[in-house]
């Protein structure tokens, strides 16, 4: 049966970890969006999702929910039928959320890696991310790597990445507390299994 999992997480959770542990071995099964990606792309095809994102982008503002909802039907309905979807990132609001349920657009499970506030700031604080494969690793014992400040995985230097900072960290903090808690609340009410996690 096609799975459509919806991926969630406050900053510095591990997110993109457990996305990579439970990929390994199952790339022929799931297609993972990532809605940074797809905007990227629309807005390089010049489509019209595109250009009106990119009007929003160069002002630096946030990206209005009917583009990214009509970015999450445009990859459902085009990827094959036999293949389970990823949702790295949706819904992040109510209203997507709502959207979702409205539109019917199969979402079966939505997975929340959960994390305090205290400890994705402190998280941030010390962590490290390979630039090649995105792997995460901090600079205290909770997830060092092998050898210091080199990539397990690819064997190339770690970086800082330019998000971790406290300002920025604490703003994205608040906007998951405020707009994706009623998302995931919306999503478990539409009758979706509903998983946390915690790495």
């Amino acid at each position: 049966m096609r799975k459509i999992i919806s991926l969630l997480g406050k900053p510095c959770a591990g997110k993109g970890t457990l996305l990579r542990r439970f990929l390994e071995g199952k790339e022929d099964q799931y297609i993972c969006v990532s809605f940074g990606d797809a905007l990227r792309k629309e807005v390089e095809k010049e489509t019209i999702l595109g250009q009106q994102a990119k009007i929003y982008m160069e002002a630096g503002k946030l990206i209005p929910d009917y583009i990214i909802i009509n970015i999450a039907l445009g990859q459902i309905r085009k990827a094959p039928e036999n293949m389970s979807l990823i949702l790295d990132g949706f819904p992040r609001t109510a209203e997507q959320a709502e959207a979702a349920v409205e539109a019917k657009m199969g979402i079966t499970h939505v997975v929340n890696v959960k994390i305090s506030d205290e400890e994705a700031i402190a998280r941030s604080a010390n962590r490290v991310v390979c630039p090649e494969c995105g792997e995460s690793y901090t600079l205290n014992e909770y997830k060092k790597p092998k050898k210091e400040g080199i990539c397990d995985r690819c064997g190339v230097k770690l970086v800082r990445r330019s998000d971790d900072k406290p300002e920025i960290i604490k703003e994205r903090l608040e906007s998951f507390n405020n707009y994706t808690i009623p998302a995931i609340k919306r999503m478990k009410d539409s009758g979706v299994e509903y998983l946390e996690v915690v790495l």
